[in-house]
């Protein structure tokens, strides 16, 4: 516990508290409850007793008193574990094959050995819904009550005797409760279960004990403190918000940065699988074709980085066949089409040239051809 803490928890800190031991069973649960009660440095039981229902427990609890819960029984699983474990690696020890999402697992060190209790969220969840009216400020787990209390108080019991408590004699069964609430007085931590429902409650709690006892004595002083933390709320909702408009806009910035990142590598992508990132000098290399073209032939279409029209189909998306032109035109002469196509396959940037398509055509008397060149 901080300097701090310790100086909070004198001031303003717990001071009546209600523990309630809940032992479920394989059908229904058994509860038990301890009061107590802190006067200066002196703690006192003011009563404890056996209930069956935990609506019977509800009616009698004030408001405004602190609460501290402990279950066991069907459902928690305990054990101690030689050497001191940290959480991450208690969950396969204790349920292999479990999901740390699924379970709350409370665990503590004492003697060189690892107290660790695991239940499932769902059945804990159940159990605290059930004082969403109160201030429920610790929840604990398994049956190892009084461990970490031994150094504190001598829960010891031999022959099942009542143990006293200043001027009371504590049940032995109601151990566990007195534990529970002892340690919601005392704010000790260890050996509880953390959750965000009990640490809410435990803070909402410090704060309306804080209103309490302001009284109208501190009235003006709370005010000024109101009024000062008001300014400094302002100042500091003022700075955030500036820093918020200036993070918006960064995000924003970012968020436009990368969409243009984005499309910029899509369609890098795209030149890129269509051929036209390739280093080549296209307009050149069909010159040099067009130079070496005989006069008998006519030139009717030149594509370059055609669509691959079957793949393009299959993947329904256009497909190019990058690296590869394509040449249509008509001839008379097969001859001098074969001597061009022989020319084109001797050129520096060319790797290979097919003749995809010829046929006559009667009526004009002229020879159709496609021809495919794949450039290196």
């Amino acid at each position: 516990m901080s300097f701090f803490s310790s100086i909070t928890n004198k001031l303003v800190g717990i001071r009546h508290a209600f523990g309630i031991h809940i032992i479920l069973k394989q059908e229904g649960y058994d509860l038990f409850l301890v009061e107590l009660n802190q006067k200066k440095d002196s703690i006192t039981l003011v009563n404890q007793q056996a209930y069956n229902s935990i609506e019977q427990i509800l009616e009698i609890l004030p408001s405004d008193a602190a609460i501290g819960v402990r279950i066991s029984g069907k459902g928690i699983l305990s054990k101690i574990i030689e050497g001191a474990i940290t959480n991450g690696l208690l969950l396969p020890k204790l349920l292999p094959n479990a999901k740390p999402e699924d379970f709350y697992l409370q665990s503590f060190i004492f003697n060189e050995s690892t107290y660790a209790s695991i239940a499932r969220k769902d059945l804990i969840n159940d159990w605290s819904n059930k004082f969403k009216n109160h201030f429920l400020v610790a929840i604990e787990l398994g049956d190892e009550a009084q461990t970490t209390l031994k150094e504190s108080i001598d829960l010891s019991s031999s022959n099942n005797e009542p143990i006293p408590i200043g001027e009371a004699l504590l049940n032995p069964t109601g151990i566990p409760a007195f534990s529970v609430a002892l340690k919601s007085i005392l704010s000790i931590e260890e050996g509880t279960l953390t959750i965000e429902k009990t640490k809410l409650a435990a803070d909402e709690f410090i704060q309306k004990r804080i209103f309490q006892l302001g009284g109208a004595a501190i009235l003006g002083i709370a005010l000024i403190v109101l009024l000062a933390n008001f300014i400094l709320f302002q100042n500091y909702r003022n700075a955030n918000a500036e820093i918020a408009l200036e993070a918006s806009k960064y995000m924003s910035i970012n968020t436009t940065k990368d969409s243009l990142l984005s499309v910029i590598k899509q369609r890098e992508d795209f030149l890129s699988k269509s051929g036209w990132m390739k280093k080549i000098t296209i307009s050149k290399e069909l010159d040099n074709i067009a130079a070496i073209m005989p006069k008998e032939l006519l030139l009717n279409t030149i594509t370059f980085n055609p669509i691959d029209e079957k793949l393009s189909r299959e993947l329904r998306k256009n497909q190019f066949q990058s690296g590869i032109i394509h040449i249509s035109g008509e001839t008379s002469n097969t001859v001098a089409l074969n001597q061009w196509v022989n020319d084109i396959n001797k050129m520096d940037l060319v790797n290979t040239t097919d003749i995809l398509k010829y046929e006559y055509d009667s009526r004009n008397r002229v020879g159709l051809f496609k021809i495919a060149i794949k450039t290196k």
